[in-house]
């Protein structure tokens, strides 16, 4: 359910919402996603398996979409819109994938996500070695803070390893403190776990105040204590949130269900974007209209209504494209 929240708040910052709410939608992200990634990590496999189930669970979804988003630029993406004002070569897009870069991914750069995925892991992978719990984390520190010089100095490495580097933290406390989320937290008292999504929310509106110019996927974190007390924040806010929405309802099966399928939801959208415009553009309604509020929220309500069809479909007959087993 954390994870449907965060894919409601992606969505809607890929939209051309209003300037103050697209900085909130930002901040509301990725932070839980991470988090999440983190509870599942998995040291205990060899390199092989951790390929084959972890990786290879990102990679074969980050090629599929991201040839088929390609083409559809190159065929139809380029020619209009925005990119059509500003064309790229055509070997661009295929550049920032082989390259693992946001910037030059303009035919789909959500896929960034995917990329900084696959670095993270690996990355704590390697971490994990270490058995000791506070050497572990002095080196997941000692990473975190690069990942802030390379964010100061405005440089970014390939495949997305400064980007893993700043949230490390976040994945490696998703990791390590899993059984406590399972235990303890998931079984506060109410009063406790209000109290929490509280300062949570206050925490994150001070980020949100003085330092909106977070963005991970440039390698941009502004003030590195805000940067994380934010990101933590953010945790707070979206699992509290669905740990008390579970006391009020056992079964929420739409949220679980968009949660389940997060994956396909961050691939797909912005093409799905483009499939909106064009048949608004098919009914006589003008691309402008994308540009108000009433416009980005049919993009983005439009965006699940034609994707969770989409998903039992994947999820029947061709999983390995949506990271399923």
């Amino acid at each position: 359910m954390a994870k449907a929240f965060s894919i409601f708040a992606v969505v809607l910052y890929h939209t051309n919402c209003l300037p103050g709410m697209k900085t909130t939608a930002y901040l509301l992200c990725l932070p839980a996603f991470f988090f999440a990634a983190g509870m599942f990590a998995s040291p205990h496999l060899t390199p092989g398996e951790f390929f084959r189930r972890k990786t290879l669970r990102l990679l074969v979804p980050f090629l599929v979409f991201g040839l088929l988003s390609w083409l559809a630029w190159l065929l139809i993406g380029r020619n209009y819109g925005s990119d059509a004002e500003a064309p790229a070569a055509w070997w661009y897009p295929l550049y920032g994938m082989l390259t693992g870069m946001c910037e030059p991914m303009i035919h789909n750069r959500p896929l960034w996500f995917l990329v900084c995925m696959m670095s993270l892991e690996w990355m704590y992978y390697a971490v994990a070695r270490i058995s000791n719990a506070t050497g572990r984390w002095l080196l997941i520190a000692g990473l975190a803070v690069v990942g802030c010089l390379f964010s100061y100095w405005g440089k970014q490495w390939v495949w997305e390893l400064s980007s893993a580097m700043l949230v490390l933290p976040v994945y490696a406390s998703g990791a390590e403190c899993r059984k406590w989320v399972i235990d303890k937290a998931s079984q506060s008292l109410t009063t406790r776990l209000l109290l929490v999504l509280a300062g949570s929310m206050i925490v994150f509106g001070l980020g949100w105040k003085f330092n909106p110019e977070m963005h991970i996927s440039d390698g941009v974190t502004g003030n590195p204590v805000l940067f994380y007390t934010t990101m933590y924040a953010v945790v707070g806010i979206w699992f509290v949130l669905s740990i008390l929405l579970c006391r009020l309802r056992e079964q929420w099966r739409v949220l679980q269900y968009i949660g389940q399928n997060t994956l396909l939801v961050l691939c797909a959208h912005i093409p799905v974007f483009g499939v909106i415009k064009g048949i608004a553009l098919v009914c006589g309604c003008p691309l402008a209209f994308f540009n108000t509020m009433n416009g980005c929220l049919v993009l983005w309500a439009g965006t699940f209504i034609i994707l969770m069809p989409c998903a039992a479909l994947f999820n029947r007959y061709c999983p390995k494209l949506v990271g399923k087993r």
